[in-house]
């Protein structure tokens, strides 16, 4: 399905394979390795797959060309449940999903659309599912390099791209590999710290000029594309000032103010100067933060941006883009803002992680499915981008909000993926939604009522459970190679 040229393959290959190697064999890294959480493992997956078997069962009944994504669906999410139950270290995960998703989109199809979503949905499905029921070991670490990855080649797949989709694919791609090398080498250099910041900044300068090469001769981009080389350097100077914020002694308040201003400032930029692709290629950057935190969230949150603007490109049909002022838009985006707020109490107050679990991926795959039915592509296009900005403003300010660090809170940047992975999979509601009869809209408001009522019950016995330890928890997994 990409049309990536073999020197970048071979480039991005053999540094993964370098980059890993380092790490799982002279770090001795395989030793942890174990397969004892296995049987639990694959009984939390399978109870956590069969409501979205269950969904894919019903497209196929109601004949929509959505259901034979399952096929893709299965293997995003269960691969990588296995190798985080068998003890890979999230850094390693990191680079073997990565490896995999790059030879499968490789591999497929042309106009393999539905099934790039579906995976997409399939390891966010994963990695909700796994950040909840081991809140101890809970980390995006792992997820950021496919998910950036995925959401380029869709991106890129349906026209988003202002340039070769095969050259965007390589750009990110080639950011990919060097956060990946930079991740390798920095590791002596700051294992000593750096308070003047100029070993960074020497990194940084190192990781800029690699990609000025690798565009330059390994792509062959010129012109502007050359200019993103700055853009990759700039994302990784700001990895590393995000994370030492997180890693200050200021007031939670303080601190989420400036990265808040930090993010926005660079999405502003990015997006103005170099579109989409310029917003991809800093969320890549992020990857080079030797800890997980706000670095790894604003790339979230950026990769999110790019998904709900494949939205609006595809399906909204008021070309200057979501027009605010219609009344269904404006009550989208007020519903948008007030789910990820809700969410994310339920993430603070929660005691049953499995009950978390249920409500996080139900709300978010149900709401989707409401909007692209009742209502119209453009009302769906305003959740979505509402639901994205509220994400990373209750995650990055979540802890001045609640006054406390909340346990697993990085996962609601994760949901807007969710969102808009069902809203695209759903895209034939909306044909059938503006078709339907009042008898047959009669029926659907009886379901989705019913859902909500079973929510809210499951939500009441949440909260008055009393707290119990976690069933399938396993040690914390030591820091990966930073």
């Amino acid at each position: 399905m990409t049309a990536l040229s073999n020197n970048i393959l071979i480039l991005f290959y053999a540094t993964a394979a370098i980059v890993f190697g380092w790490f799982f064999v002279r770090g001795k890294e395989w030793q942890q390795l174990s397969a004892k959480q296995m049987p639990l493992a694959l009984k939390s997956a399978g109870l956590v797959l069969l409501p979205f078997l269950a969904l894919f069962g019903a497209a196929q009944l109601a004949s929509l060309t959505v259901a034979s994504a399952v096929m893709y669906f299965l293997p995003a999410m269960l691969v990588p449940f296995i190798l985080s139950r068998l003890n890979f270290l999230p850094f390693e995960r990191s680079i073997l999903l990565l490896m995999m998703f790059v030879g499968v989109t490789h591999l497929m199809p042309a106009e393999s659309n539905a099934a790039l979503v579906a995976m997409t949905a399939g390891l966010l499905v994963w990695k909700l599912a796994d950040n909840l029921l081991q809140p101890e070991n809970s980390t995006l670490e792992d997820l950021m390099p496919s998910l950036i990855w995925l959401g380029t080649v869709y991106w890129t797949s349906v026209g988003g791209a202002t340039v070769d989709g095969g050259i965007a694919d390589a750009i990110v791609l080639g950011t990919l590999a060097t956060s990946f090398f930079t991740r390798w080498v920095q590791r002596p250099l700051l294992a000593k710290g750096d308070p003047v910041y100029l070993k960074r900044i020497m990194l940084t300068a190192t990781s800029g000029l690699t990609m000025l090469c690798i565009i330059t001769k390994v792509v062959g981009a010129t012109g502007m594309m050359v200019q993103l080389a700055a853009v990759a350097g700039t994302g990784f100077l700001f990895s590393y000032i995000l994370e030492t914020i997180d890693n200050s002694k200021e007031e939670f308040a303080i601190k989420g103010l400036k990265q808040l201003i930090y993010i926005g400032i660079l999405t502003l930029a990015a997006s103005r100067l170099f579109g989409m692709l310029g917003v991809l290629v800093l969320a890549a950057s992020m990857l080079v933060a030797t800890t997980p935190g706000t670095a790894l969230v604003a790339g979230a949150y950026w990769v999110m941006k790019a998904m709900a603007q494949t939205f609006v490109a595809q399906y909204n049909p008021n070309v200057t883009g979501v027009n605010l002022t219609h009344s269904y838009t404006s009550a989208a985006l007020y519903a948008g803002f007030l789910a990820v707020v809700v969410l994310s109490l339920f993430i603070r107050d929660s005691k049953d992680k499995r009950m978390l679990l249920i409500l996080l991926l139900g709300g978010a795959t149900v709401l989707p499915f409401g909007s692209n039915y009742f209502v119209h592509p453009e009302p769906t296009a305003g959740l979505l981008i509402a639901a994205s900005v509220a994400s990373v403003l209750m995650t990055v300010l979540g802890k001045a909000i609640h006054n406390r660090v909340v346990e697993a809170s990085e996962n609601l940047i994760l949901l807007p993926g969710v969102m808009s992975c069902a809203a695209i999979l759903s895209y034939e509601l909306l044909e059938k939604g503006e078709g339907a009869t009042t008898q047959e809209r009669l029926i659907a408001i009886g379901v989705f009522a019913g859902l909500v009522i079973l929510v809210g019950i499951v939500n009441h016995f949440m909260s008055n459970k009393p707290k119990t330890p976690e069933s399938n928890s396993v040690t914390t997994q030591p820091a990966s190679g930073s």
